[in-house]
């Protein structure tokens, strides 16, 4: 039986097939948006992918019908512009995509609104 995990902007959904699926879904929302709290969110899914070795790939997806991620949130980005921490919002998003980068290797498969990649184990 396939197990879910939902929090507020990824669902995270693992088949009999040990393939996770993490759909990104803004709630209220036409588009999905990289903004702090959805940056933490991905970190920890991966955090999950990272460590669960029976999982056999990994798919991104999206459940937005017209768009996958919009981008960066532009309110974070003014709101960190004037803190003065923009420097490290990007960085943080740039080890959080740097750490998918290493956990995917070329795409396998295309989805309507995602791609898929197998696992790379570091054993």
């Amino acid at each position: 039986m396939p197990a879910v995990a939902t929090a507020s902007m990824i669902r995270r959904e693992i088949g009999d097939d040990q393939i996770c699926v993490l759909t990104f879904d803004r709630p209220e929302s036409g588009a999905n948006i990289f903004d702090a709290a959805t940056l933490e969110e991905l970190n920890e899914h991966l955090d999950f992918v990272e460590h669960e070795a029976s999982l056999r790939g990994l798919i991104i997806a999206s459940a937005k019908k017209s768009i996958f991620v919009a981008g960066a949130d532009l309110k974070t980005l003014l709101q960190q512009a004037q803190s003065g921490d923009m420097r490290e919002f990007i960085a943080k998003g740039q080890r959080i995509f740097g750490r998918l980068r290493a956990i995917i290797a070329s795409p396998v498969m295309i989805r309507p609104r995602g791609l898929g990649f197998p696992k790379l184990h570091s054993d």
